[in-house]
């Protein structure tokens, strides 16, 4: 059960409170009942933090085209060390502000080779380096290398 009601707190600015009532059949406590409650959310909206408009552009990264597929949370979160690339690649992927596995994963061929200094070689070695870490599917080879990923 819950309580809804309106408040005016800073100065006069409308705001909602809600007071949550929780009963357990004393299986629980009610601030365990609480916790895996409020753990439960989180998982479930993880998916809506995690989605992308349609159109798949994003006006905070710089017009940089998204993708729409979800990148799961513990993906998502890695740092960028983790791909094991050369420092080449690795440092103009941090100048450009890439600091997270899953950036990159959201990121197309165009978007990658328009970063500078980051050419056909990077980008083959970091097609490599994402399947060699599990993070692409190994399959065909759309940019054929020539081993340079340190993992």
């Amino acid at each position: 059960m819950f309580e809804r009601r309106k408040t005016f707190e800073n100065r006069g600015a409308g705001r909602e409170r809600i007071t949550l009532g929780i009963a357990t059949d004393g299986g629980i406590s009610p601030d365990e009942a609480l916790r895996e409650s409020v753990a439960t959310l989180l998982r479930q909206f993880r998916v809506f933090a995690n989605y992308y408009p349609s159109d798949g552009y994003d006006d905070e990264d710089k017009g940089r085209k998204r993708s729409n597929v979800l990148i799961p949370p513990d993906i998502y979160e890695r740092a960028l060390e983790e791909v094991k690339l050369s420092f080449r690649a690795y440092n103009c992927l941090r100048r450009y502000g890439i600091r997270k596995v899953g950036q990159l994963l959201e990121m197309d061929e165009g978007d990658l080779l328009g970063i500078r200094n980051f050419g056909g070689k990077s980008l083959q070695e970091l097609v490599e380096c994402l399947q060699m870490g599990g993070y692409l599917p190994p399959g065909e080879e759309v940019y054929p290398g020539d081993g340079a990923c340190s993992g």
